[in-house]
């Protein structure tokens, strides 16, 4: 009895150990995975596995292969060197959930990972892989870390985010480095729950930063040195990302300002924001921010510097008013800052308001303002430059200003009614954008132009609008002819009347010397009109690119008002442009020839002293002083204390077209804007307007160009360029003296 449980026991030990080795073998599927693998590969023995093994999951087990029961679950070769690609049956290995073959050589095309339901965890970085199939991220399910950073996949065309990963709700890390990911940023990114690490630097993404990612459990953000222009858009949603720890945004064009309420990361540790186009003050919660990292470089960043307390912290190459942490920026710069965060920092302003002298004699005023000679800003002149935005009341404060043009944009909201403290305040022009009722009840002397604001116009709130005086016809209506808005005639006991008529005639060649500038054939003509009916001035032709009237030693300064009237508002305004006009080149001629004209000295002249030989040189060392400057000007414009600070304006205007660098130059259409200002301030005087072929210079400016070309529209017609113009120009168009033929115009 005994020896027959002795063998019974046997026989069952037999068979468990026969049933113990048939279900330790490897999935067979598995084992063909694993030798595909080994297959693809040019250096397989630095595997270390059995050449004749069928069995990975052993026992032995084969070395960097893991498994559960009889399959892999786990394969672990990061950092050997291997060459080779994968098979493209990886993802029969369907019971994987880690593989880490990050930092190899392993190259070609990554098999699709479609199906693998239980990878967790999948390290692929460092490697070489080319391209990645569509469905590569099909069905991972159970995804958490994914890292396919430094691969070069699919150089030439790039790969868009790829959508699928939006249902791998366990996703905490993502890291696509540098594998040449495109197009935008998918908005579920922000919606993953678990998404705690998003690494996407060194790609070629573009767009904004999603609004999605408010109130993500983000923490560490690298969205920095996208290629092909990066980033986009403003970064107010980073103050929304209560968890961020790390964010690098730098190497993008992200414009806007830091937002306010950025101090309100109190996790944030380190925050690179280097080489983007933001804007604006920094936030005194940024600056109160206990940060490690602080790196704000290479931005647009205006204002003071404040005292940060973060750790390390860099700032350089931005447009702060100071040098010194601490220092705050002057009045004037204070109130236009305001203006510019009003206007959301139109950028060709950031770029010019720089500093903080607005009113320095050295370079210039600042673009689009005028000062007078106590450094004051009396004029803020950008009509028709696309600004987007409210008015700032803190220009109530500028006690200094006369006129405020700004027709042609599209400001929104209402007129601040602190603008009626702007008590030297003489014209306000707001036509043409889209304000909002009420209107301030401003005091009677002040000139107001409201035309082309539908909202102001045609609805009422609070007191009545004003109605418009001195505007061009409303764009709305065509048919409305110019005579119906006809200025009035003016008071004669207005302030400007009160001046010695004599000595405002004799003035306006200083308050308006603009000489010269490119203009149209059209213009041409009625320069030569000018010129022919008084036979005082001297007309000389530049050619063959443009078009110049340069006159010599004026003896009226009439004549000189009407020609830049008439050649200023002619090269900007009519629509027969025949030429490249505007380059800087050309600001740099004009800018010469008004230092010409106000000095009566020509450009070069060698029998003068060394040190006035060059105009140009020797008037940018002489404008920043007013008794050298005065004591410059042709003695035919008789320059006085009255006129001086018109003759300032002009001389700055010289300046800034001389600049040294192209990029700092204005364009015409702010010389003339400039200058059109000291036009309506310094108008001619009724009774020497008769021999000028029955206009009527009374008439705003555009009204004279259109009567202009009307005129000569009936008489000749025009090339589309200068080389063939020799035989459009009538022989002897009507008005001109007999003497005058086309030849002369030539």
């Amino acid at each position: 009895m005994e020896g027959v449980q002795i063998e019974e026991v046997f026989i069952l030990f037999c068979f468990c150990l026969i049933t113990t080795v048939s279900f330790g073998a490897t999935n067979p599927n598995d084992v063909k995975v694993l030798n595909d693998f080994r297959k693809g590969l040019e250096n397989p023995e630095l595997l270390k596995w059995p050449e004749e093994g069928d069995d990975p999951c052993g026992p032995p087990l084969w070395p960097f292969v893991y498994c559960s029961g009889d399959r892999v679950n786990q394969i672990q070769a990061k950092n050997l060197g291997l060459r080779g690609s994968l098979p493209q049956n990886f993802n029969q290995l369907s019971e994987l959930y880690n593989l880490g073959l990050q930092r190899n050589n392993l190259s070609g095309m990554l098999p699709s990972f479609s199906g693998l339901s239980k990878l967790e965890f999948a390290f692929l970085d460092y490697n070489k892989f080319d391209s990645i199939p569509s469905d590569f991220f099909s069905g991972l399910s159970s995804l958490r870390v994914l890292s396919l950073e430094e691969n070069p996949l699919n150089m030439s065309s790039g790969w868009l985010f790829p959508m699928d990963l939006e249902k791998s709700v366990q996703l905490t890390n993502l890291s696509l480095v540098q594998c040449n990911l495109v197009g935008p940023l998918p908005d579920f990114l922000g919606t993953l729950p678990s998404l705690t690490n998003l690494r996407l630097s060194g790609n070629k993404l573009s767009g904004a930063i999603p609004a999605t990612f408010a109130q993500s459990s983000i923490q560490v953000l690298w969205l920095n040195n996208q290629e092909g222009g990066g980033l986009s858009g403003p970064i107010d949603v980073i103050a929304s990302m209560p968890f961020l720890r790390q964010v690098w945004l730098h190497g993008n064009r992200l414009t806007g300002s830091i937002p306010q309420n950025i101090g309100n990361l109190t996790s944030l540790q380190e925050l690179n924001l280097n080489s983007n186009q933001l804007v604006g003050l920094i936030p005194e919660s940024l600056a109160l921010m206990d940060l490690d990292i602080l790196v704000l470089n290479n931005n647009m960043l205006m204002g003071p510097i404040p005292k940060f307390k973060a750790a390390n912290v860099s700032y350089d190459y931005n447009l702060f008013c100071q040098k010194e942490p601490g220092l705050e920026c002057g009045p004037q710069v204070t109130i236009l800052l305001d203006f510019l965060d009003k206007m959301n920092y139109p950028s060709f302003l950031v770029s010019d308001w720089s500093g903080d002298e607005p009113c320095t004699r050295s370079t210039g005023s600042w673009f689009g303002l005028s000062c007078n000679s106590n450094s004051e800003i009396s004029i803020i002149n950008l009509p028709r430059h696309k600004l987007n935005g409210t008015l700032s009341p803190s220009l109530a404060k500028l006690d200094s200003l006369r006129q405020i043009r700004l027709s042609g944009n599209n400001i929104t909201g209402s007129v601040p009614t602190n603008f009626t403290k702007l008590t030297s305040l003489e014209l306000l022009d707001l036509s043409y954008n889209n304000l909002e009722p009420p209107f301030p009840n401003f005091h009677d002397d002040l000139k107001i132009i409201i035309t082309g604001n539908p909202l102001l116009l045609n609805k009422t709130g609070g007191s009545p609008s004003p109605m418009p005086i001195n505007s061009p016809p409303s764009p709305q209506n065509p048919s409305q002819s110019p005579s119906s808005h006809k200025p009035p005639i003016p008071d004669q006991s207005s302030r400007a009347n009160q001046s010695k008529p004599n000595d405002l005639k004799r003035f306006k060649t200083a308050a308006i010397v603009a000489g010269v500038v490119l203009f149209t054939l059209v213009a041409l003509l009625v320069v030569y009109l000018l010129l022919c009916c008084r036979k005082k001035k001297k007309a000389s032709i530049d050619a063959p690119s443009s078009i110049v009237v340069h006159p010599r030693n004026p003896s009226d300064p009439d004549d000189i008002v009407k020609i830049a009237v008439s050649t200023a508002t002619g090269s900007l305004s009519t629509k027969t442009v025949m030429g490249k006009i505007t380059t800087k080149v050309d600001v740099f001629s004009y800018g010469v020839v008004l230092m010409e004209l106000l000095t009566g000295l020509v450009a070069l002249d060698e029998s003068r002293p060394e040190e006035s030989r060059y105009l140009a040189e020797w008037f940018w060392r002489i404008k920043s002083s007013k008794e050298k400057l005065m004591a410059a000007i042709d003695p035919v414009v008789e320059a006085s204390e009255e006129t001086f600070e018109s003759i300032t304006i002009v001389a700055e205007l010289a300046g800034h077209c001389t600049a040294r660098e192209a990029h700092h130059r204005p364009d015409m259409g702010h010389a003339v804007n400039v200058l059109s200002a000291l036009v309506e301030k310094w108008q001619p005087v009724d009774d020497e307007l008769d021999c000028y072929s029955g206009i009527d210079y009374t008439r705003p400016l555009p009204q004279m160009l259109q009567i202009w070309k009307e005129a000569e529209s009936k008489e000749f017609s025009y090339a589309s360029s200068l080389d063939n113009s020799r035989s459009s120009i009538a022989a002897r168009p009507t008005g001109f003296a007999d003497s005058f033929t086309s030849a002369d115009a030539r």
